[in-house]
């Protein structure tokens, strides 16, 4: 049902884009969305020859308000430059009914129902009223940000403490049923999935469905400054800064659960610290195509090695917060880089998703409080099995660079090499590495 109506979707706007001589189509989102939503229709449009913007409204737009907000600022203010205004499914205002109508007509709506706490208003409204014909990957849980709630929680917790929680229960059934995480907990494996550089929980809604669906309780994390953590990238001063939401949760675990950590990319290092100071909540930690480090190669090494073997950074954006004499303070992939260096085998509606997502990444310009934040040792870290995923064809770190990370910093238990996956093999080989990782942690969790 779902590819036949998103066909018919993109058939129509092709077909409006045709009569109008292929113009430019921007595309609005709704409640609680935002760009990322219009990932693959945006992603067939392109394929199709057409200029494709899709916008961020502010704090992620205000109700399938894409409608409204098309309606009052676009059509209303310039007329000129709109060829044509498609509606699909969305309020829509004009001189005979106006938003203040639209409200009252559907104020007993449950988008409009005031009584439902805002927290609380995700996990069974998505699932029987936005998204009950969608691929189970777009189910709730959602997999992606939904920042009108993260947001409204964390205000909560901040001003309400009395609360606290019940606002973390509400941000549980937000994220994925209470009662499944309960019997998952029971019967199921635990495991936390921890994102690159740039990226966020969101990057991982692939795995994570398939995770869950075998039955397990899955945890995604967003790091400082990433996802829909509510820092900005110039908020984060230092490395400890950037992995504390994972330092923080593994704090909060009972101390006789052990779960199973998995981190991609530069959530390696974020891991390889969550390891040290917590071997005992650990059952094992899996690298995919990750940065690893040990007590014979510190972060800073690692860094310095990378930069030797990547010959161009192309259109990455970087950021100088300290000033324009200063070293910069941030850094973003460009859309060139991710497509050429770790988007190349991936579905392109992926690489559309991620171009509307990715945040600014931190630069540590202090290296002895780098070096001081990210060490790790034998007694801590080392006590940890560790089991690394070698990602073959990966344009960023490089089959020769994961390797040499290895060498450096064993023993593994068990090395995996998946064919044919580029930097983000959740995007391109999601289904061998959810099986990958189900097949490591069985074999090593007792």
């Amino acid at each position: 049902m779902l590819p036949f109506v998103l066909n018919i979707l993109v058939l129509l706007f092709v077909s409006f884009a045709i009569c109008v001589n292929r113009k430019h189509i921007v595309l609005v989102h709704g409640a609680g969305h935002g760009a990322w939503c219009w990932y693959k229709v945006a992603t067939m449009l392109e394929s199709a020859g057409h200029n494709v913007t899709t916008l961020d409204l502010a704090a992620s737009g205000e109700g399938d308000l894409g409608g409204l907000s098309l309606s009052v600022v676009g059509m209303e203010r310039f007329p000129q430059k709109i060829h044509v205004a498609v509606f699909v499914t969305a309020y829509v205002i004009s001189e005979n009914i106006s938003t203040i109508a639209v409200n009252q007509e559907n104020a007993s709506g449950p988008l409009m129902n005031t009584t439902i706490k805002t927290t609380n208003l995700l996990a069974k409204f998505l699932q029987v009223v936005v998204y009950h014909y969608h691929h189970p990957y777009l189910l709730p849980p959602t997999p992606l940000p939904v920042v009108g709630v993260a947001r409204i929680a964390t205000k909560e917790i901040n001003t309400k403490h009395q609360i606290l929680e019940d606002v973390k229960t509400e941000v549980a059934l937000c994220a994925f049923s209470f009662l499944t995480s309960l019997l998952n907990c029971v019967n199921g494996m635990h495991f936390v999935l921890i994102h690159g550089g740039s990226h966020g929980a969101w990057c991982w809604y692939k795995v994570a469905t398939s995770l869950k669906s075998a039955g397990h309780n899955v945890t995604t994390q967003d790091l400082g400054a990433s996802g829909i953590n509510p820092k900005q990238v110039q908020d984060i001063h230092s490395i400890s800064e950037y992995y504390e939401p994972l330092i923080k949760f593994m704090d909060s675990l009972p101390s006789e659960e052990k779960v199973t950590l998995v981190g991609h990319s530069l959530g390696g290092i974020s891991m390889s610290v969550a390891m040290e100071r917590f071997p005992e909540k650990i059952s094992l930690a899996i690298f995919v195509t990750a940065f690893v480090i040990g007590e014979n190669l510190t972060y800073p090494a690692l860094l310095q090695e990378q930069a030797r073997r990547t010959s161009s950074l192309m259109d990455t954006k970087f950021f100088f917060f300290d000033g324009p004499n200063k070293p910069p303070t941030a850094r973003l992939v460009g859309p060139k880089f991710m497509a050429s260096k770790m988007y190349q085998l991936s579905p392109p509606e992926d690489l559309s998703l991620a171009l509307s997502l990715v945040r600014p990444v931190p630069i540590y310009n202090d290296v002895e409080l780098l070096l001081k934040e990210t060490s790790v040792t034998k007694d801590g870290n080392g006590r940890v099995p560790k089991v690394y995923i070698i990602s073959k064809r990966d344009n960023l770190i490089t089959q020769d660079m994961q390797m040499w990370m290895i060498e450096r910093t064993g023993p593994f238990a068990e090395l995996k090499v998946i064919e044919d996956s580029d930097h983000m093999v959740m995007f391109s080989k999601p289904k061998k590495l959810s099986s990958t990782l189900l097949q490591i942690a069985h074999k090593y969790n007792p």
